[in-house]
């Protein structure tokens, strides 16, 4: 089995969510990312749950919601409109970046901080 991206906070441990196909297509959504003008999600992504498992300890990666809320609703927008270029399986991956707007929207009106965490 291959990695996926679980939408983290400080209240929130794991993800009931298979976020893999943003990953698997992450070279895409980057290329999408700089059209559009707005940071790559892979610039957040937080590895420390996978270093930890390697006995590596380090500092989770976060964002405030604000940005990670920017970032997927463009992206997620601009694939609603027909300008998502040659990405693969949008329908998917939208519902995959619908799921994580609503996380991370949920952790902004708690005041949360978001981790965009990588686990196997």
């Amino acid at each position: 089995m291959g990695n996926t991206l679980w939408i983290l906070t400080n209240k929130r441990e794991d993800d009931d969510w298979d976020h893999s196909l943003i990953l698997k297509e992450e070279k895409a959504l980057n290329k999408l990312a700089d059209t559009l003008g707005v940071p790559k999600i892979s610039d957040y992504y937080d590895f420390s749950i996978l270093q930890g498992e390697y006995g590596v300890e380090v500092e989770p990666t976060r964002i405030v919601p604000d940005e990670a809320e920017r970032i997927f609703q463009t992206i997620l927008s601009a694939i609603q409109d027909g300008r998502a270029g040659k990405l693969k399986r949008c329908d998917e991956i939208a519902e995959e970046l619908t799921d994580c707007l609503e996380k991370i929207r949920h952790a902004k009106q708690s005041g949360e901080q978001v981790r965009l965490a990588i686990v196997s």
